[in-house]
């Protein structure tokens, strides 16, 4: 009898937790949308270039 119970609880938490999770998805259908602008200033900027045998080049910035 009590391994029927604890079988029985314990359908019911994961019945229960399935219910709560698709309600959870089902809200995010509501999802709103947002913007935000960000600027920057470096500090302290340096940039390194490089040319590929190939003709192309690669420049590579490192700031702060």
């Amino acid at each position: 009898m009590r391994k029927f119970t604890f079988a029985a609880v314990a359908l019911v938490a994961l019945v229960v937790t399935s219910f709560a999770v698709a309600h959870g998805i089902e809200g995010a259908k509501s999802a709103k949308a947002v913007a935000g602008t960000f600027n920057a200033t470096g500090t302290s900027t340096s940039s390194r270039t490089c040319t590929t045998t190939d003709g192309k080049t690669i420049v590579v910035t490192d700031g702060k």
